[in-house]
């Protein structure tokens, strides 16, 4: 028999009042795993192991998270930024599809073009052959006098090979020639302008990178400052020479800054990702050999400036 009614309700709402905000706040975590299990193409059941990611994750940018440096280079960043939009115009599957389109347009051009002097050849052939004759009327008769009557051979062929050449179209061919030339040069100007769209994106993501990587610094010098700002009115509290209300200030400043430090480190590594994506390959997904050789090429390029 409990003699506090009250309290022991009061400690049960509580308890219950959070767990709708636990599963709440784990719903958008357990929504991100089905979708990156539907991208990487394994059972939505299976479970993944989560763990977090800091800026010196060995996963960040090809295994080597000293890249990450490069941000606060101008000359480093130059490099990063022109080997970045080269592996994305390499990778990109739109660049790709054009570069297709514009070959096989090319052949046609060059089959219009050979159509206004080569002329159409055409083959045709034949085989006939007897393999067998028997009964009545299969074999020639004999008329009188002993004169044998001649017939085919069984086997008989023919091979014909004709060459035409119009003449006079009504200028259809020539018109023929220009519409896929004309086509050809849109095809490549289409090339061109999907190239540039891809080197924007990807400039405009390591822009957004580097102004990010920036801000961490200076929301961690923020935190910092206000966790000592927080000590020196804690100790001016404690010998009453500050009031309760700076305490509270100091103490909301110091939380405040402290979480905006981690929302910039998160930020970051999200806008990371949004690089990897925009040169359309992940570092963590690539086997250990394409790896090396995403930081051999990096390095080659460096050296080359």
């Amino acid at each position: 028999m409990s003699f506090f009614p009250t309290r022991n309700a009061r400690v049960e709402f509580e308890e219950l009042d959070g767990v709708p905000l636990v599963s709440f706040t784990t719903t958008p975590s357990n929504v991100a795993q089905l979708a990156l299990k539907r991208v990487l193409d394994i059972p939505l059941d299976r479970p993944l192991a989560a763990r977090p990611v800091t800026l010196g994750d060995p996963a960040l940018l090809a295994q080597d998270s000293t890249v990450l440096t490069w941000f606060d280079n101008p000359a480093r960043y130059a490099v990063l930024t022109r080997f970045l939009v080269g592996e994305a115009l390499r990778n990109s599957p739109e660049l790709a599809r054009a570069e297709a389109a514009i070959a096989a347009q090319g052949r046609q051009r060059t089959a219009a073009g050979r159509a206004l002097w080569m002329p159409t050849l055409t083959l045709h052939g034949g085989l006939d052959n007897v393999f067998s004759r028997d009964g009545a009327g299969s074999i020639a008769p004999t008329p009188p006098g002993g004169i044998a009557v001649g017939s085919g051979p069984d086997l008989q062929w023919q091979l014909r090979i004709q060459a035409s050449l119009p003449l006079f179209t009504g200028f259809e061919r020539s018109a023929r020639r220009a519409q896929a030339g004309i086509a050809f040069e849109q095809l490549k100007v289409e090339r061109a302008s999907m190239a540039q769209a891809v080197e924007q994106r990807v400039r405009a993501a390591l822009e957004t990178a580097a102004g990010s990587y920036a801000a961490i610094a200076l929301t961690r010098e923020a935190a910092d400052a206000a966790g000592r700002n927080y000590d020196l009115v804690s100790d001016a509290y404690a010998r009453g020479a500050a009031s309760i209300t700076a305490l509270i200030d100091a103490q909301s400043a110091a939380e405040s800054s402290a979480e905006a430090a981690a929302n910039a480190v998160h930020d970051f590594l999200l806008v990371l990702l949004r690089v990897e994506r925009a040169t359309g390959d992940f570092g963590a997904l690539r086997p250990a050999e394409q790896q090396r050789a995403f930081l051999e090429r990096l390095h080659t390029l460096e050296e080359q400036r």
